[in-house]
Parts: structure tokens; sequence; C-alpha cells
């Protein structure tokens, strides 16, 4: 045998080898880790204004069949002792959650315009006036969450009417998987004293989610958020439109 081919095949053997050793480690590195696995659900609701608001209180929709979740939202909220009260409360709609203060005051915010080459001041300030109100909370889940069919599995927003089916814009997950999007109607109450001009945002969100680790963060998801833009004084209960999407992201490996 020649010594180029004895060559050749030390080289031909060495590169199996190492390809079978690349292999190797980009399976250990990418591979489900059972372990990793984490599921929790996320609830939040949100409220903005641009104007004091006297004796404001809102009532929203909350996590149907998850007390934990809704008990969470009201105990870091009342740790928070920031002069708002939250509880759940009966509504001719059903249990509903009550958010209510003396006062909501919004605080003038402003903003430094920095050159982009120097990262210095360059005097143009801008300043606008805003309060926002957060409550959220996170729970885990002792269970893998079906973020797929979370319609008929999963807690989901109460006062949900006209659950409709619509066109999901976005593509395929990386599973082939088409995700489902769906459009309906709910309701929130809102009571305030205010100026004629202002402006008040409610938002309410819930999602599940299942994360784990499979070479880098992965997860799939199912989310929903409802809520309204207000202009002026309000007194009373308004229609409201929310959206609900299942199976977002990756399927969850055997």
């Amino acid at each position: 045998m020649g010594k180029l081919k004895k060559i050749a095949i030390a080289l031909g053997i060495l590169l199996l080898i190492l390809v079978a050793g690349l292999v190797i480690v980009f399976y250990e590195f990418t591979r489900y880790d059972e372990s990793t696995l984490s599921s929790n659900y996320n609830f939040g609701i949100g409220l903005t204004t641009n104007s004091k608001l006297e004796n404001p209180t809102f009532i929203v929709p909350i996590p149907a069949g998850n007390d934990a979740l809704v008990n969470m939202a009201i105990n870091e909220s009342t740790q928070k002792s920031d002069g708002w009260n939250i509880s759940v409360i009966d509504t001719e709609y059903g249990k509903m959650l009550k958010i209510s203060a003396k006062e909501f005051v919004p605080e003038v915010h402003e903003i430094i315009e920095l050159d982009p080459d120097t990262n210095m001041p360059t005097g143009n300030n801008f300043s606008f006036t805003m309060g926002s109100k957060d409550v959220s909370a996170s729970v885990p889940a002792n269970h893998i969450i079906d973020t797929l069919n979370a319609t008929e599995n999963e807690p989901l927003l109460s006062q949900k009417f006209n659950l409709t089916l619509s066109h999901y814009d976005e593509p395929l997950t990386p599973d082939g998987i088409s995700p489902k999007k769906y459009n309906y109607d709910s309701i929130i109450y809102a009571d305030y004293i205010s100026s004629p001009n202002v402006t008040v945002e409610v938002f309410v969100e819930l999602s599940g989610r299942n994360e784990w680790w499979a070479g880098a963060s992965t997860f799939n998801i199912y989310h929903e958020r409802l809520g309204t833009t207000l202009n002026g004084e309000r007194h009373g209960w308004f229609s409201v439109t929310g959206e609900l999407v299942e199976g977002e992201g990756r399927k969850l490996p055997p």
C-alpha cells in the first residue's frame, strides 16, 4: 500500500471520527431536556390615563377556572400599598375583578433627545403626562399546558361572547402547526370623574406558556388580550373586543 494511500485512509478515519463527534455534540446540545420544562399561567391588567381621574372604578374579566392566578394578582397588588383596592365581586355578568381608588393622578415625564453620534443632549426635550397602574401575576402549572387546544382545555378570560374563528396572518410554526386566532366580544365597567379631554386605556391579558431547553430556549403559548380606549368622563358598562391565539411556538417533544 502506497504511503499516500495510507495517509488518505488515516485522514478519512479521522474525518469520520470528527464528524461523529460533532454529531454527538450537536445532539447533546440540541436534545430536549425534560428537567428544564416549566409551565406557567400569566395574567395582567393595565390602566393608563393622561389626566386626573377622581374616584376611578374599573371592573374587568378574570381568568375563569384559575383562582390561584387571581388571588396572586390581588395579593401582589395589595402589597404595593399604592391606594388602589382590588377584589373579586359578583356582577350581573358573573364574577369579575374590581379595581378602585380615590384618585388616579398622572405624572409629567420628560424625554431628553440625544445626538446619535455623540450621545450628548441636543437641547430638544419633550414632555408628556401619563399615569399607569399595572396588576399582574404568574403562577406555575402542575401540568403541561395545552396551548394548542386552549379553548377546550385551559382557563380563559371570563365574559366572552361571540367567539369567532378568524384568519391568522403569521406563517406556520417550525413544526408545521397552524395556530388558530379568534375574535370575540367582552365587557368592562368604567366609572370616573375627569376632564372632557382625558384618554384612558384599559386592557386585560392572559397567557399559558410552556418553556424548555433544546439547544436554545424554546416555547409554545396561547394568549389573549381584550381592551379599549375611553375618551372623556365615563359611567357604566362598555363593550370591548378581544383576541385569542392558540398554538403558537414549537411542539413539545414526546
